[in-house]
C-alpha cells in the first residue's frame, strides 16, 4: 500500500510538472505578443488574449489544487505534535491579505487551542475556508468568525460566515471531488473543500456545514488537541 501511495503521488506530481510548463509557456507568450501588438488589436481581439489569460490562470490553479488533493489522499499517516492554532491562522490571513482588504473583510477569533494536525495542511485548510467565505460572499461586508470548543475526546472549531448560505440538500455534496454548486460562475477548481474533507478525515476528525440560504454557514471541524 506505501509503495502504491508513493508511486501515486510521484505520477501526481511529475503529470502536474509536465502540465503546470506548458501552460505557463503559453501565459507568458499571449501576454509578450499582446504587449507587442497592443495598438494593433481592436477590443475582440483584446477580449480573446484576456480569455486565454483566464482560462491557463483558471487550468494552474486546478493543476495545483489537483496535486494537493492527490498528495494529502495518498498521504502517510502520522503522529504530529501540537500545532499552534492561532499562529498558523494569523499566516492565512496576512497569505489572504488582498482579498480581505479588497472586500473590506472582517475575521475575528477567539482564542485558539493546539491541535495534532499537520501545519502546512491546517494552513491549507484555513485559506479553503476563509477564502471561500469572502468569495461567497452576500452582497454584504463579509463577516467572519472561528471559534473552538472542549469536547470529550476533541477540539470542535467553528468557521461561520454571513455569505449567501447552502441550500439544505447540498450541505453534503459540497464536500465532493468537482462539485461546484455555481458552475463557471465563481472561479476556482472545485477541489477546494474535498481537500479540507482530506486533510481533517487523515487527522481522525470530521467536517460538516450547517448552513441557511441568504444567512450564512458554519462549518465545524473536530480535531484531536
Amino acid at each position: 500500500m506505501r509503495r502504491s501511495n508513493e508511486n501515486l503521488r510521484r505520477f501526481a506530481q511529475i503529470a502536474s510538472h509536465d502540465l503546470r510548463a506548458p501552460l505557463l509557456a503559453v501565459l507568458q507568450c499571449t501576454q509578450i505578443l499582446e504587449d507587442r501588438c497592443k495598438n494593433k488589436f481592436d477590443e475582440d481581439d483584446l477580449s480573446n488574449f484576456e480569455y486565454i489569460t483566464r482560462t491557463v490562470c483558471a487550468m494552474t490553479v486546478f493543476i495545483s489544487d489537483l496535486l494537493s488533493y492527490s498528495q494529502i489522499s495518498t498521504g502517510d499517516s502520522e503522529v504530529l505534535p501540537l500545532t499552534d492554532t492561532g499562529a498558523v491562522l494569523q499566516t492565512a490571513l496576512a497569505n489572504l491579505r488582498v482579498s480581505i482588504l479588497a472586500t473590506d473583510a472582517t475575521v475575528t477569533h477567539e482564542r485558539l487551542p493546539g491541535v495534532h494536525v499537520h501545519p502546512a495542511q491546517l494552513l491549507e485548510l484555513f485559506q479553503n475556508l476563509i477564502g471561500n467565505a469572502i468569495q461567497y460572499r452576500n452582497g454584504l461586508r463579509p463577516q467572519i468568525h472561528i471559534s473552538a470548543t472542549r469536547r470529550e475526546d476533541c477540539w470542535l472549531v467553528a468557521v461561520r460566515d454571513n455569505g449567501i448560505g447552502i441550500r439544505p440538500q447540498y450541505c453534503d455534496c459540497i464536500f465532493e471531488p468537482f462539485k461546484r454548486l455555481h458552475g463557471s460562475e465563481q472561479p476556482g477548481s472545485g477541489l477546494g473543500l474535498s481537500i479540507c474533507k482530506e486533510i481533517v478525515e487523515r487527522h481522525g476528525g470530521r467536517i460538516w456545514v450547517e448552513s441557511e440560504i441568504h444567512k450564512g454557514s458554519t462549518f465545524y471541524l473536530t480535531f484531536v488537541g
